[in-house]
């Protein structure tokens, strides 16, 4: 089983995921991320605000959606072969790059 673990704080960060570690779990510690609150029946989370990268979509329709739309509201995401969405939208590459003027014309 993985457990997530949000916690700013190196000293107890490194406590809950060695103990945890050794009670078997997988652990994937997010040290600088959002903010996270326990509800009655779940997680409160408030992410940090997000910054462009170079998304890679390894030719995968899917994934060069996803990065494209991501790119509308993120500036700075440079989304590798977005051509490859021509698998499920042939046309999406020139109404990405009209969607893309239209949200810089926004910014």
């Amino acid at each position: 089983m993985r457990i997530l673990v949000i916690e700013d704080d190196s000293t107890l960060g490194n406590a809950l995921q060695e103990f945890l570690t050794q009670q078997g779990y997988a652990v994937d510690w997010l040290q600088d991320g959002g903010q996270a609150v326990e509800t009655a029946d779940g997680l409160d989370i408030t992410p940090r605000p997000l910054h462009g990268a170079r998304l890679e979509t390894y030719h995968d329709h899917r994934m060069a959606t996803f990065a494209a739309i991501l790119g509308l509201r993120v500036p700075g995401v440079d989304v590798v072969d977005v051509a490859t969405t021509a698998k499920t939208l042939p046309d999406f590459p020139g109404m990405w790059a009209a969607m893309l003027a239209t949200a810089d014309g926004r910014r």
